[in-house]
């Protein structure tokens, strides 16, 4: 017992300590991107008296009043989210210090979460601590807590972990009546974060199969348990509640679930999925951070050599999760389906102009990848000889210090628009996006000079087969006082 509590204060000082590390240059960044016309010029930011009516309209009414919604192809409705930024206004005032501060305690509390889960869930405090550091420092996520506007995954994702660790301890023998409440309260709060819990939360519900799924005592009588089956449907109930209370709420407010495709763009859509996919598997097992400021400029062109191996790789990712699922153990198949269901919404954002971001899309389910993570720690340890066990500490303890090496230096990159966009022409040279971003803002700061210069570069690069980047480059070039560039990009 003496010895067991100094390690659980050395776990719990890393547990903190590192992420912080990671992050520290957070609270020096100010509003970048969205968070201008999110937050910092919000139409209703500064009078909390305003809160009740974001749980009347869609995520843009702060920044437009609802024109956004009037014409959107694509339905956002994250009330509770909103209304962190509401809070923090109302404490802070409209210091983005303060905002990105409470973006690390969100995310610290993820952590905990996580390495709660791992445990409940029959890791080692050692592999617990591990896949809980690798999710809190990891570079190719850190967009959701270094972003402001990163908070909408960060709180749907505390949400649903909150969720799955209520529903484990009522699992554990702690049952409660109010565990089932909660956990139907938690999921609901998850659904009015951002619309991502609808996917987060199937997956977490394997849990029942491998945890608290029925087994059916030997009958002589064929057929169906129906014991069994009701059991099964009693421990999904809390879950089924409450994302059927979000949509519900969602339909009240901007009356349903608006996801404007035809066959032609779903067929878009689920083309690119798989590289989405491989793309995400990629940054996850070699970590590295990069800023995207246009998804439909990444996802434009569909090899099909990727589009191959990214259906081969979910293939062997499902088969692997199904087959350790079957041997009671489902931490792969809860990772493995919010990593593959979670990215099918942004897939959906490949043929619509104006989203950007990676890493964020990415968050939530490298919170769950981190619980078969942990599994994995523990089968690895338990193959190696003892003289092999101390190296592979130190090697994992070095790529967790090289992973918030690079978690910190990504920091950099959200300082302001200008390090933003600058960066993400450095990821991604042969994007015209960020160009066009960084020329809005040589024009803010009155450089018309050096916008014209980035608006002849984006032009240079801009495919034949997207019109509104056409548009958006006589705009620009206007703006900057080139009427001649305009004019030709017209004709």
């Amino acid at each position: 017992m003496d010895d067991a509590r100094p390690h659980r204060r050395l776990r719990l000082a890393l547990l903190f300590a590192l992420p912080l590390a990671a992050y520290s240059l957070a609270p020096r960044n100010g509003f970048v991107g969205d968070d201008h016309q999110m937050i910092e010029r919000g139409l209703y930011t500064r009078s909390l008296a305003n809160v009740p009516q974001l749980f009347t309209h869609d995520n843009m009414w702060n920044a437009d009043g609802g024109r956004f919604h009037a014409r959107a192809r694509i339905d956002t409705f994250r009330p509770l989210t909103m209304t962190s930024f509401f809070v923090d206004h109302a404490l802070f005032g409209m210091r983005p210090s303060a905002f990105h501060l409470v973006n690390l305690a969100l995310h610290l509390i993820n952590v905990l979460l996580v390495f709660g889960l791992a445990r409940r869930l029959g890791a080692s405090a050692g592999a617990s601590l591990l896949a809980a550091l690798a999710f809190g420092v990891h570079p190719a996520t850190c967009e959701a807590v270094h972003w402001i506007n990163g908070r909408f995954d960060e709180l749907a994702t505390l949400f649903v972990l909150a969720a799955a660790t209520v529903w484990l301890d009522g699992l554990d023998g702690k049952r409660a009546w109010w565990r089932p409440l909660a956990v139907a309260l938690l999921v609901f709060a998850a659904t009015l974060s951002k619309e991502t819990a609808f996917v987060l939360a199937p997956p977490i519900a394997l849990v029942l199969v491998g945890r608290g799924g029925p087994s059916p005592p030997k009958r002589a009588a064929p057929g169906p348990d129906w014991r069994g089956w009701r059991r099964v449907a009693m421990a999904l109930l809390p879950w089924v509640a409450g994302g059927l209370a979000g949509l519900g709420c969602r339909r009240l407010a901007i009356e349903g679930v608006r996801v404007t495709v035809d066959g032609q763009q779903l067929a878009y859509a689920l083309a690119r999925l798989p590289l989405l996919w491989l793309d995400g598997l990629r940054v996850l097992a070699l970590p590295q951070f990069e800023v995207q400021t246009g998804l439909i400029e990444q996802y434009r062109e569909v090899p099909a050599a990727r589009l191959a191996l990214g259906l081969a790789l979910a293939a062997a990712l499902v088969g692997l999760a199904l087959l350790r699922l079957r041997r009671g153990r489902p931490a792969l198949a809860v990772g493995a389906g919010a990593f593959l269901l979670s990215l099918g919404p942004i897939a959906l954002l490949t043929f619509v102009r104006g989203w950007s971001g990676w890493g964020r899309y990415l968050y939530p389910s490298s919170a769950l990848l981190a619980l078969p993570l942990a599994t994995a720690i523990d089968a690895l340890a338990a193959r190696l000889s003892p003289s092999l066990r101390r190296p592979a500490q130190v090697a994992a303890a070095l790529a967790l210090v090289a992973c918030a090496e690079q978690t910190f230096l990504a920091g950099r990159a959200f300082r302001d628009d200008r390090a933003f966009f600058t960066t993400a022409i450095a990821d991604h040279p042969g994007a015209p996006s960020g160009y066009f971003e960084l020329a809005q803002v040589e024009l803010g700061d009155g450089h018309p000079e050096r916008a014209r210069t980035l608006v002849a570069q984006a032009i240079a690069l801009v495919p034949p087969g997207l019109p509104f980047a056409w548009a958006r480059a006589g705009m620009v070039a206007w703006r900057a006082g080139d009427h001649a560039l305009a004019l030709s990009v017209a004709d």
